[in-house]
């Protein structure tokens, strides 16, 4: 019993030996047998599988498709696949997907339709040996042209107080390529134009983009063709409105007949015109001018088409002329006739009247010449009594002058419009 008692000393004490004595030579141990194993991999080199995801699949053979007048359908984008590799065990951690080729040839294909077509996989270091999925199918239609007219659309506007002018294509049509299907769908192409903040004139490339016939924007990925644009070219100046100078363009007022007056004059529309320029040469213009027009002699209204003058350096977005109309009238005069008599007209016969008044006075007005052809016995003022009887009636007092035109243009004013009239 008292030996089985040392065991469990001894051995504790063994175990810390080993652990504790000649520990350099344990470590000078350790390291040759790793630089041993090391050797032994550098010298076997052993073999090792990996594998690799995402790796995109491209296309070989396009041009001899595309010489047959074939062309892939879709979206360029075939994916990716999963390829395992066997590579020796010094090139396992640096080997990538960069490091494969997934592709599928497109040499063979003759006609259109859907093909199934084998994956091809390399791997720079190493060997592939499986590909994840293996295949693809793709389709292929006829390799068809189309011209598709451009349209430029605007968003926002010129800022106010400058001027656009009509847009100028560098081209109305662009030639699509591309699958018959996806370009039978085409409707337009159409480039954005943004006027907001635009105070220069411009010329600029805008890119385009493919509509169908629903209004649908299509993907360019699904064409031949380069992204296609176009380049605008669009006039943006400063602009101005000005009012047209009426006054300076009448000449002759003072040489009218005698007798006539000018009256007032003006232009069609509000008077003003719109001109655009550099912004230097408008601060300069305050108005527009006319081309004289001399009135000397006229005795009636004038109205005529009359050119603007327009200043060096700047143009006019309105019309280049106006009309111009001018009023001219013979002055007027006033005269007074008092006490005219007051006739009695169509009295019932056996009948008898008396008028509250007798006489009236009149003041009348109108152009000289007609004022001046009036004598005091030219003018007549009467009642009329058709169709009275006995009675005592109120009755308005008539006026007759010796001329149409005087009963026409002339104005009247009578000290009294009625009288009174008592029939027996």
């Amino acid at each position: 019993m008292k030996k089985n008692k040392n065991i469990g000393p001894a051995l504790k004490n063994w175990l810390k030996n080993a652990f504790t004595k000649n520990i350099v030579l344990k470590i000078v141990s350790l390291i040759f047998a790793m630089l041993l194993w090391g050797y032994v991999l550098m010298t076997e080199n052993p073999q090792r599988t990996k594998t690799i995801t995402n790796v995109p699949i491209s296309v070989e053979g396009e041009a001899d498709l595309i010489a047959r007048k074939l062309v892939l359908c879709g979206n360029k984008d075939h994916g990716n696949v999963t390829v395992k590799v066997n590579t020796q065990l010094t090139s396992y951690s640096d080997l990538s997907a960069d490091d494969i080729t997934a592709s599928i040839n497109l040499s063979n294909i003759t006609e259109k339709g859907e093909h199934e077509l084998v994956i091809n996989t390399k791997s720079a270091t190493g060997t592939a040996v499986s590909t994840n999925p293996d295949r693809i199918t793709i389709k292929v239609d006829d390799l068809v042209s189309r011209a598709v007219p451009i349209e430029v659309r605007l968003e926002g506007e010129i800022p106010q107080g400058y001027w656009s002018g009509d847009i100028i294509y560098s081209r109305t049509e662009v030639t699509i390529e591309g699958p018959a299907e996806d370009v039978a769908k085409i409707s337009n192409a159409v480039g954005v134009l943004d006027l907001s903040n635009i105070t220069d004139s411009i010329s600029k490339s805008l890119l385009l983009t493919l509509y169908d016939n629903e209004g649908g924007e299509m993907d360019p990925e699904l064409f031949y063709s380069k992204l296609p644009s176009v380049t605008v070219r669009m006039e943006v100046l400063p602009m101005k409105t000005v009012p047209i100078d009426v006054d300076g363009a009448i000449i002759g007022a003072d040489s009218l007949p005698k007798n006539y007056e000018l009256v007032g004059y003006g232009v069609n529309g509000t008077g003003q015109v719109r001109i655009i320029g550099e912004q230097d040469v408008l601060d300069q213009i305050h108005s527009i001018g006319m081309e004289m027009v001399d009135i000397t002699g006229s005795m009636e209204n004038i109205t005529e088409d009359v050119a603007l003058i327009i200043p060096d350096g700047v143009r006019l977005l309105d019309d280049d002329t106006v009309n111009l109309h001018v009023n001219i009238r013979e002055k007027n005069a006033e005269e007074l006739f008092e006490s005219v008599p007051i006739d009695i007209e169509n009295l019932g016969k056996k009948l008898n009247a008396s008028l509250s008044i007798e006489a009236a006075d009149m003041r009348i007005s109108g152009r000289i010449s007609l004022i001046n052809a009036i004598d005091r016995g030219d003018v007549k003022l009467y009642v009329d009594l058709s169709g009275l009887e006995s009675g005592t009636y109120q009755v308005p007092v008539e006026i007759k002058l010796p001329k149409e035109e005087m009963m026409n243009e002339l104005i009247w004013v009578l000290s009294a419009d009625t009288v009174t009239v008592n029939i027996h």
